[in-house]
């Protein structure tokens, strides 16, 4: 699970000739629940915290936010990135 893969299926697909198969994108997810069931047109990518708020109402303290990962501590880093992936498999 990933989400919004487009970028990464681009580069191992172009630079490793590598077309990956059975990988849930969150966002693809996101657009079509959006388009199908609330019949409402997406014109732009939510990130992934926005999701996990509006899908899962998870509170936003325990959400890493919109933060980039090349800030803080190593142990940040990782705490961060956990907090990006914890998600993912209830969104499934």
């Amino acid at each position: 699970m990933v989400h919004d893969f487009r970028a990464c299926s681009d580069l191992l697909y172009h630079q490793f000739g590598l077309q990956l198969v059975n990988v849930f994108d969150t966002m693809a997810g996101h657009i079509v629940v959006t388009n199908w069931v609330v019949e409402k047109k997406v014109t732009r990518a939510k990130r992934l915290y926005c999701l996990v708020l509006d899908y899962l109402g998870v509170v936003s303290r325990h959400l890493p936010g919109p933060c980039h990962l090349d800030t803080g501590t190593e142990e940040e880093q990782v705490m961060m990135a956990a907090r990006n992936c914890l998600y993912l498999p209830a969104l499934s």
